[in-house]
């Protein structure tokens, strides 16, 4: 399986990466976590090439646990995003859990995770 987090990526972004793997014959799981308000366009493309989609919220300020204090690695958490799902993480970290959750999610994602 190949699972990623896209929020907020245009049409183009998805053909590139989806159209890659796809052309080289990889026939397996792709999952990506896709912005709600992701537009038609997008979501028939990824349907159209049997992309299974997760939405993931975006929140910032009062919806994060750590917003408006500095971070372990130095960054200012007023500019740290995460995830709706999961809200002690940072996007950045928390794309794991995500991940983790997904592929359990996933009956056919049973070989190697990318």
């Amino acid at each position: 399986a190949v699972i990623g987090l896209a929020v907020g990526y245009g049409r183009s972004v998805f053909e590139r990466f989806v159209g890659s793997l796809r052309s080289t014959g990889y026939a397996g799981s792709i999952i990506l976590g896709i912005a709600p308000d992701a537009s038609d366009g997008i979501r028939s493309y990824l349907s159209e090439n049997n992309v299974t989609t997760k939405e993931v919220r975006v929140v910032k300020k009062d919806g994060c646990t750590y917003y408006n204090t500095m971070t372990v690695d130095g960054i200012p958490s007023t500019r740290q995003v995460c995830s709706e799902e999961y809200p002690d993480y940072k996007i950045q970290w928390g794309r794991f859990p995500l991940s983790r959750d997904w592929l359990n999610e996933c009956k056919d994602c049973t070989d190697g995770v990318m």
